[in-house]
């Protein structure tokens, strides 16, 4: 770089003097270069005006072309391939013979204050994002208000109006817009009067944010029951389709009715988005006495979506009898190789090449067993039929070779149900395996304890 330096001035010199070398005179740069009239590029004249720039005299080695001795410039060979002297370090900063200026005085970190005041003003910045994502949080509260409004005032008003120009489908009779709706009316009104209210209180205090959500932690469970319901009334609204969407072009809405009964399930998730946003905020703003109560907000929240969407699978379930939501809660559920086998130990050894994909549920009280009809597709998903199950509280688990878990009935009277299943992966056998062995000693222990429970606290205590 100072090589070129040196060119660009030295060709400067050249260019005021307008001096004409000959061919025969080159001048020798540091570089060893050449340079010569005719390497100069032709200046064309663009304007008659011109600005004539000052003139800066240049360093007298420049103009003589001599590089001073002391000079870092081609410091191990000078023109004519000599050789030069480094120059003498430079002083450290260190030296204790450095004079210092007594009216200067030396920085000190620990007397400079002006990072408080930047620190200040980051936590300032970070509170104002956070307002931010509790002000998100209401206007779409609001939102969601109004289009829960729009089925509980609009559909359901409608299809309980008996002089209502569109006529209401004899398989909709008798009650059956219950099954359609669910519970979203007891949704839309608790959202309306209650929860709304208590979200705008809190941009007033945003501590009350995390407290105000895990007190509502039974209320969300309404959603739990509305995701239930959620597949019979997918199938009721696909089969009336025409009388919905003509009730829509009366109510004048853009949004089919299809879209607006998801609006739950959807709202449900923006939940456990806006709170974790609301919660970075909060950790880099150093509010730390408010980290673990939204965390445990966030964690009353996260539940919902998952035991709601476990309640949808369920909700597919057809031909079961019984009551589903008396079975307890669904532990686990997923597809599976199944077979259905006797107590035959040698017939349950081969039969690897008979096993069937299944769905089964695992509940607290029974493991059901269903077919699969359909496949899950953008706009449809499969249905379950019931097959069988099992009491968990009478039937053994044994762990087989190759992935394999048997499991057998215990009950008198259904001594013929025994089921191999198989996970598809070693992930899926190791899953299912811990969840029913899991399972099977707490039942033993209950009933241990229903049976002897003198003996069963001596033993605990001993």
């Amino acid at each position: 770089m100072i090589k070129k330096i040196i060119k660009q001035h030295f060709y400067l010199k050249i260019s005021e003097e307008n001096s004409t070398p000959t061919s025969s005179s080159a001048v020798n740069t540091s570089c060893g270069d050449i340079i010569t009239p005719s390497d100069r590029p032709p200046i064309k004249k663009r304007s008659e005006k011109t600005f004539n720039l000052p003139k800066k005299r240049l360093p007298e080695y420049m103009c003589n072309n001599k590089i001073p001795s002391n000079s870092l410039i081609n410091s191990h060979h000078d023109v004519k391939g000599g050789t030069y002297e480094l120059p003498t370090p430079m002083k450290s900063t260190q030296d204790p013979q450095r004079v210092v200026d007594p009216m200067v005085q030396e920085y000190d970190p620990k007397k400079d204050k002006s990072h408080e005041n930047i620190k200040d003003s980051c936590a300032e910045t970070l509170l104002k994002k956070r307002m931010y994502v509790l002000r998100e949080l209401v206007a779409t509260e609001e939102s969601y208000v109004q289009d829960l409004s729009l089925i509980v005032d609009g559909y359901m008003r409608e299809m309980k109006d008996p002089e209502s120009e569109i006529p209401l489908p004899v398989d909709l009779k008798g009650g059956k817009e219950r099954i359609i709706f669910g519970n979203l009316a007891a949704i839309y009104e608790w959202h309306k009067y209650t929860f709304l209210e208590l979200l705008k209180r809190c941009i007033q205090c945003p501590t009350d944010l995390g407290p105000v959500i895990q007190k509502c932690k039974p209320k969300f469970r309404m959603y739990v029951i509305y995701c239930q319901n959620k597949p019979v009334s997918e199938h009721i609204v696909a089969e009336h389709f025409r009388y919905f969407d003509a009730v829509r072009l009366k109510l004048k809405l853009k949004l089919v009715i299809n879209a607006l009964l998801i609006k739950p399930v959807q709202r449900i998730m923006q939940y456990e988005l806006l709170l974790r946003s609301y919660l970075k905020y909060t950790e880099r703003a150093g509010l730390v006495d408010e980290i673990p109560v939204i965390q445990e907000a966030i964690n009353v929240i996260k539940d919902v979506p998952s035991e709601a969407n476990d309640m949808m699978v369920v909700g597919r379930l057809q031909n079961f009898e019984d009551e589903i939501t008396a079975q307890g809660k669904l532990l686990f559920h997923g597809l599976l190789l199944c077979v259905q086998v006797d107590s035959n130990k040698d017939t349950y050894d081969r039969t690897m090449d008979n096993l069937k994909e299944v769905q089964v549920f695992l509940f607290e009280k029974i493991i059901i067993f269903s077919d699969i009809v359909g496949k899950k597709t953008q706009f449809t998903d499969p249905v379950y039929i019931y097959k069988a199950h099992l009491q968990v509280n009478r039937m053994k688990v044994k762990k087989l070779m190759y992935n394999r878990i048997l499991l057998r009935s215990t009950d008198p009277e259904r001594q013929e149900l025994n089921f191999v299943l198989m996970g598809r992966t070693q992930e899926d056998y190791r899953e299912w395996a811990d969840q029913l062995i899991s399972i099977r000693r707490k039942q033993t222990a209950f009933l241990e304890v229903l049976q002897n429970p003198v003996t069963s606290k001596s033993t605990k205590h001993s």
